[in-house]
């Protein structure tokens, strides 16, 4: 049965694990070190034993871990994503000026002089075929881009946590989506 917490209680207690998850570097440490990160925080009388008025002592490390951890690291790559404009990722990439055209659920569209169209998705390099199958979702549903450009160019826009991709990781995957004509941007 979940257990609500009061407004109150739920905004401190994330306020302070967030705090303590940058201090800790949570996003830049090794799964076996943000195990006995969450066990600290689960035993903490300030966090785990506030949880625990609220419910049982087996629920508290996965509220902490489910409710409030998982939370902090889409906002670290909401922060990652959001400090890159796709502008910027298309003159990386492509070596090209492009002004924004439109967006179709997630993936954006952008257009150079020459008329080529450019199609940008972003996602987290762990979950990289997600984000390619919105990009390719996105080609297939929509027929009339391709009759209307020079040609139309695929990039994917992930944000990477430091320690998660070693260099090798980052030429595979470059190169294995070059085969099927999408290019890769890293935000890290």
């Amino acid at each position: 049965m979940a257990v609500k917490l009061p407004n109150d209680v739920s905004k401190s207690l994330k306020k302070i694990i967030f705090a303590r998850a940058d201090e800790f570097g949570y996003g830049s440490r090794s799964r076996v070190e943000n195990g006995a990160f969450l066990n600290a925080l689960a035993e903490d009388p300030e966090i785990g034993g506030r949880l625990r008025d609220y419910m049982p002592a087996n629920a508290v490390r996965t509220y902490i871990k489910d409710g409030v951890l998982n939370a902090y690291a889409k906002a670290e790559v909401r922060k990652k994503l959001n400090h890159v404009t796709i502008e910027t990722v298309i003159k990386s990439v492509f070596m090209t000026d492009a002004a924004a055209v439109g967006k179709v659920n997630s993936t954006y569209i952008y257009r150079n002089s020459a008329n080529d169209i450019f199609l940008v998705q972003s996602g987290t390099y762990l979950k990289w075929e997600t984000a390619l199958r919105k990009l390719l979702e996105c080609v297939a549903s929509n027929d009339q881009i391709e009759t209307q450009a020079n040609s139309v160019k695929l990039c994917l826009v992930l944000a990477v946590s430091a320690g998660e991709m070693s260099f090798g990781d980052q030429q595979q995957l470059e190169k294995a989506l070059s085969y099927i004509g999408v290019r890769v941007y890293f935000a890290k």
